[in-house]
């Protein structure tokens, strides 16, 4: 979950841009799974979307369910997130808004096809602004997970030799001048987006954007910064976690 795994990320355009068609989280594997590790477990820090596939087929075997109906029953319907699904290019999903993309020059332009069926669970979903607001709020309201699992979760991650990882479990931490912050990007392609919080505030924004190339997972981006400066915004409030 902290990207330690030694598993590889995407190798081509082909696979982060893919169109081939998934039934299932099993079926993706076979992009990856007989290709040696990059390091050995522990020992590393590297990004990987598909060591979250490995991950959600682990969901499957001990629950006994398939990965989505999983995160339905027990993420999205407690925390009540009634519009967010599997991005499936097949289906009629209503308001889903159109992708965009941006030529070098700024040129604004309709994104190609994506299938990201191969993504789930590290990616592959579609959700509106206001469920993903709705599941910061169960997250640091203990809906979902115990106090004692989100400290875990929020706590950065270390290699066996001790070396600080930017990770905790599915999360960026960090603590810019000494206030911790707990993030995600995500972009693709004709996308962008970030769930930024600060738990010791009790604050979260959430910013999806239908235009890609302002989000990567780890790097400084517009995106994350925009989110910054709104949380700056509203951090003076003396409102309760529970009023907001």
């Amino acid at each position: 979950m902290a990207h330690l795994g030694g598993i590889r990320g995407y190798r081509s355009q082909e696979e982060f841009f893919g169109t081939g068609h998934y039934t299932n989280v099993v079926e993706p594997l076979a992009l990856f799974k007989a290709d040696p590790l990059l390091h050995e477990p522990g020992t590393q820090f590297s990004y990987t979307t598909y060591g979250y596939n490995v991950l959600g087929c682990t969901v499957e075997g001990a629950s006994g369910m398939r990965y989505v109906d999983y995160v339905r029953e027990h993420i999205f319907q407690p925390s009540g997130m009634h519009h967010t699904r599997p991005d499936d290019v097949y289906a009629i999903i209503p308001n889903r808004a159109r992708s965009y993309g941006k030529t070098p020059s700024g040129e604004i332009h309709h994104a190609p096809l994506i299938d990201t069926s191969n993504k789930i669970p590290g990616g592959g979903f579609c959700a509106t602004v206001e469920d993903l607001a709705k599941f910061a709020i169960a997250v640091q309201m203990g809906v979902l997970v115990t106090k004692a699992t989100l400290e875990q979760m929020f706590t950065p991650q270390k290699t066996r030799s001790g070396q600080d990882v930017p990770f905790g479990l599915g999360w960026v931490i960090a603590a810019p001048h000494g206030q911790k912050e707990v993030w995600h990007l995500g972009g693709g392609q004709g996308v962008s987006n970030i769930l930024y919080m600060r738990p010791d505030q009790g604050l979260a924004v959430g910013i999806l954007i239908n235009v890609n190339g302002l989000a990567t997972p780890l790097t400084a981006a517009p995106i994350l910064d925009l989110a910054r400066r709104i949380v700056e915004i509203v951090s003076p409030s003396r409102l309760t976690l529970s009023q907001r």
